[in-house]
């Protein structure tokens, strides 16, 4: 395997979501490697797309059919092996139904990035993922506080691979880059947050302070302002009121 291309694992390779997923890869050889393929009965087209793009795993209910249309048929597996497996950097999930839950939740949960082409997943276990997002950042957190960054931002990335709208986990990540001088990663990370919740205080105030560090002034006052109007502290509004004049 060519350690410099993003391995994808597709799961429902022969429905539509699949084979536009495909049409993508063979677009960008030098960017993609296809790792494993999963279908249900159109075995003809699965031996097909495995015989031209040679996965090292595959999934359907008829193995037996399949390996009989390949000369060097791939390993066997299950679609939570596939979407779990340590060769696997990214998973297109276009199972629909129940079946496509549960390589979801354990990829999420195993830190890999998920492509969702459908909103099934999220609607029937959203508790379930939300909850999962909610153990990285934990996990994201005390690693923070150990000062162990890499995994710390791993494991928010982790975290925002299953809930891209959590603001926390943005917050924290934010954090994490400019402890580690990684500047422009904290800005685009606190701005997310603040998309997220134009009210969140902490986070308007750090941006606001690391623009100001930068020397971005211009965008310091922007968030200076934004920080008055998210804190109904009188002492506090006073405070950010000053130093808003001291800027201008």
């Amino acid at each position: 395997m060519n350690p410099h291309l993003t391995r994808v694992a597709v799961l429902g390779s022969t429905g539509s979501i699949g084979c536009q997923t495909l049409d993508v890869i063979r677009a960008h050889p030098d960017r993609f490697q296809v790792v494993g393929l999963t279908a249900w009965s159109n075995v003809d087209l699965l031996a097909q797309q495995a015989a031209e793009l040679n996965p090292s795993l595959v999934a359907c209910a008829d193995y037996a059919a399949l390996a009989s249309r390949l000369s060097d048929p791939p390993q066997r597996a299950s679609l939570t092996d596939i979407a779990c497996a340590p060769e696997v950097d990214i998973i297109v999930a276009g199972v629909v139904g129940k079946q496509g839950l549960e390589p979801v939740l354990q990829a999420l949960l195993a830190g890999k990035t998920v492509a969702l082409a459908n909103k099934e997943a999220m609607v029937m276990a959203g508790s379930i993922l939300q909850a999962a997002a909610r153990q990285h950042l934990k996990q994201g957190v005390i690693a923070l506080k150990q000062d162990r960054l890499d995994d710390a931002i791993a494991a928010f990335q982790r975290g925002l691979a299953i809930d891209q709208f959590n603001d926390m986990l943005h917050y924290y990540l934010a954090m994490t880059y400019e402890k580690k001088d990684m500047v422009f990663h904290a800005i685009d990370h606190y701005e997310k947050a603040i998309q997220i919740n134009p009210e969140f205080y902490d986070a308007i105030t750090a941006l606001a302070t690391l623009y100001q560090k930068q020397e971005f002034w211009r965008k310091a006052v922007e968030m200076w302002e934004l920080a008055l109007a998210a804190t109904k502290d009188e002492a506090v509004r006073a405070r950010i009121k000053d130093h808003l004049l001291s800027l201008l």
